[in-house]
C-alpha cells in the first residue's frame, strides 16, 4: 500500500511538469554556433546541431521540432522540402511584382 502511494504521490508531483513542457513552443535554435561548439564532430553544410531538451540533434537549417508527449518530432525530409519550396515560391512571387511595379515606373519616366 505504502509503494502504491508513494508512486501516485510521484505521479501528481511529476505530471504538472509535463503538461506545461507540452505546452510549450519549441523551435528550432538559431544560434547554432553555441550548438555546434558543444559537439565534437564536424556539422555538414545546411545542417545544424541543436540541442533539444537534453538531446543533441543533427537537423536540417530551419527544421521544425514537435513534440508529442514525450516524443521528440523532427519534420521528415518531404515536409521540410515542401515548406522550403513553397517559402522560395512567394519569395519570388513578390520579387516579381516588385519587377513589375520598377517596369512600370521606367516605361512612365521615358514617356514624354
Amino acid at each position: 500500500m505504502k509503494k502504491l502511494l508513494i508512486g501516485f504521490g510521484i505521479v501528481l508531483l511529476v505530471l504538472p511538469v509535463l503538461s506545461s513542457a507540452q505546452d510549450k513552443d519549441y523551435t528550432v535554435n538559431d544560434n547554432s554556433d553555441e550548438a555546434n561548439n558543444n559537439t565534437n564532430s564536424v556539422v555538414p553544410e545546411g545542417m545544424e546541431a541543436v540541442n533539444v531538451k537534453g538531446f543533441n540533434l543533427l537537423i536540417p537549417k530551419g527544421a521544425k521540432i514537435d513534440f508529442n508527449g514525450a516524443q521528440l518530432i523532427v519534420e521528415d525530409t518531404t515536409q521540410y522540402m515542401s515548406r522550403k519550396f513553397e517559402e522560395i515560391d512567394m519569395r519570388l512571387k513578390k520579387i516579381e511584382r516588385k519587377l513589375e511595379e520598377q517596369d512600370k515606373k521606367n516605361k512612365a519616366l521615358k514617356t514624354p
